[in-house]
């Protein structure tokens, strides 16, 4: 009888990115979508935000922020290299073409369990 392999399982990862005060708490590789929101937060009132709030969170994809000396732009995608293309765009859009930069990028993958 032939055997058959188990299926594959695989477990969501999440990250979040907050903002306040000029400050941002990034995480990544988290195990819920409460988690990352709540370290994220943690993280950014450490660094000495004020009143941190969550600007973005994602499961399984990739996120980046670009940032000019005016404002910054946060967005998930589905690579890091999506992602940062997609931040730098819209910073530079919405920023009036002001000079860009990365200020992060990073992903939250599904593991195999």
């Amino acid at each position: 009888m032939p055997t058959t392999k188990p299926a594959q399982k695989w477990e969501s990862k999440w990250g979040a990115i907050a903002s306040g005060g000029g400050q941002f708490g990034i995480v990544s590789n988290m195990q819920s979508k409460r988690k990352a929101e709540s370290e994220a937060l943690r993280e950014c009132r450490t660094r000495g935000g004020s009143n941190c709030k969550i600007d973005r969170t994602y499961r399984d994809q990739c996120a980046a922020v670009a940032a000019s000396t005016s404002m910054s732009s946060v967005v998930n995608a589905e690579t890091e290299e999506r992602a940062t293309k997609l931040a730098m765009t819209s910073c530079q859009k919405d920023s009036g073409n002001l000079k860009c930069w990365i200020y992060y990028s990073g992903c939250s993958l599904p593991t195999r369990i």
